[in-house]
């Protein structure tokens, strides 16, 4: 069963080979859309060969461009489940992803909803792997993960179903996002107010502004120790494929 994690990125190069790693070690087909970028990341993916393009939005982070390009590619690839990602986000089941797909797939379900948490960049923290960040607060519950059928939709962080929705909700996704540099930060608002300026509505993306007001930081002390929690079994879970270590 093909399983596509498909995502569109600008200057991702950090984080981009963890990603693909991720993706490797969970049996999922990579497709990454590179927005411009320009650290680098384009000429990482073309040297990885993995499936890629590039789309063009004109300097703005627009989804709308964004999420239409994704399902353009999609339909074309006609995967059996699709995942709908960033670089930055990564999926976590007591399982590999494929498997874990494969099983709820076999159950009758379309679509799956997990848990998403914000792991954040602390005060004295700085890591190049973004699995040794310690602290984290939730988010909501996403729904990322569909069983393709032609007519889907991507809206923001939903996605538009054209048939009765059958969903399981088990699982863990992890934001990492919030693990980038200020500066990286502040050039994702810049972007975004671009896209507000040419249309995009702008309640999309409007955690920026908050962030920004706190200056792109995050304390200790008004997070969560990841440590210890009920979601750290999930992650735990893949250290120990990915290199015999847990969190």
């Amino acid at each position: 069963m093909k399983v596509i994690c498909i995502l569109c990125v600008y200057n991702e190069i950090d984080i981009l080979p963890h990603k693909v790693e991720w993706a490797d070690r969970n049996g999922l087909d990579l497709y990454i859309m590179d927005n411009y970028s320009t650290d680098g990341t384009w000429e990482m993916v073309n040297e990885m060969k993995i499936p890629c393009s590039r789309i063009d939005t004109g300097g703005a982070f627009d989804t709308r461009i964004i999420e239409k390009a994704k399902m353009q590619i999609v339909d074309n690839i006609k995967p059996e489940w699709v995942i709908h990602n960033g670089a930055d986000l990564f999926h976590f089941y007591d399982k590999p992803v494929w498997d874990f797909i494969c099983d709820v797939d076999k159950q009758g379900f379309n679509m799956i909803c997990s848990d998403m948490i914000d792991v954040c960049r602390t005060e004295k923290e700085d890591y190049e792997d973004p699995f040794h960040y310690k602290y984290y607060r939730y988010s909501k519950p996403v729904t990322f993960v569909f069983k393709y059928i032609p007519g889907v939709k991507i809206v923001g962080d939903e996605i538009v179903y054209p048939v009765e929705a059958k969903v399981i909700k088990y699982g863990l996704m992890v934001n990492f996002g919030r693990t980038k540099l200020p500066e990286q930060r502040k050039e994702l608002l810049r972007r975004r107010r671009k896209a507000w300026a040419n249309g995009l509505d702008d309640r999309f993306g409007r955690h920026y502004l908050r962030e920004a007001a706190q200056q792109f930081r995050w304390r200790a002390a008004d997070l969560e120790l990841l440590k210890g929690s009920r979601y750290n079994k999930f992650i735990k879970a893949y250290l120990r494929i990915r290199d015999g270590s847990s969190v």
